[in-house]
């Protein structure tokens, strides 16, 4: 099915011909973050109803009509996932903020474990409001207090996917952090990052 029979809507097609003007197809972000468009596809417009504003595929990636300098911000629940076992927060919904202008993304966030189950691998804050933008991963600061062993816990992080992977240097190495996290340890964490 091609994007074009996908997204028009007839009854947008009639409103538009009887002089009502021009009414693009109307997605959510992660509805238009979800079509799979090619360079075949530029010139293709929507209505973004989570953002309030249009955008065009210019056949790479979606633009916005005001260059991309739209400001939007808003709360998104983390997760924390650990290779093996589980890690529970206190609070775990709408737990941290998020803004945006244009095709960039800042976080923050101050999480307190509740409780742990035997977490091992590497440790994963989840859920990022939007995507990473693939080939432009970057660092972020993570810092926590309460740590087993956090004596010899050095902290690293970088973005990647939808979530920011949590690493702990040790002796020359980077290495799963999941062991490390105990009940009631407290985690903050910042970050800025491209999305599509």
């Amino acid at each position: 099915m091609s994007s074009q029979s996908y997204l028009f809507n007839p009854t947008e097609r009639t409103l538009a011909a009887a002089g009502d003007g021009f009414a693009p197809p109307r997605l959510t972000t992660v509805g238009r973050l979800a079509l799979t468009l090619g360079p075949g596809d530029a010139g293709m417009i929507v209505y973004d109803t989570s953002l309030g504003t249009p955008f065009w595929w210019n056949g790479v990636a979606w633009v916005t009509f005001a260059g991309g300098a739209i400001y939007s911000e808003g709360t998104f629940s983390a997760n924390f996932l650990t290779t093996t076992g589980t890690v529970t927060l206190l609070n775990p919904v709408n737990n941290a903020r998020w803004s945006r202008i244009g095709n960039v993304v800042s976080i923050t966030g101050k999480f307190t474990v509740q409780a742990v189950n035997l977490p091992t691998g590497d440790l994963t804050i989840d859920n990022l409001p939007y995507p990473v933008l693939a080939g432009q991963e970057s660092a972020a600061t993570v810092a926590a207090t309460g740590l087993n062993n956090g004596a010899r816990t050095a902290i690293s992080a970088y973005l990647n996917g939808t979530g920011v992977v949590v690493k702990h240097y040790d002796s020359g190495s980077m290495d799963p952090i999941g062991v490390h996290v105990l009940a009631g340890s407290v985690w903050y964490l910042a970050g800025t990052y491209f999305t599509i």
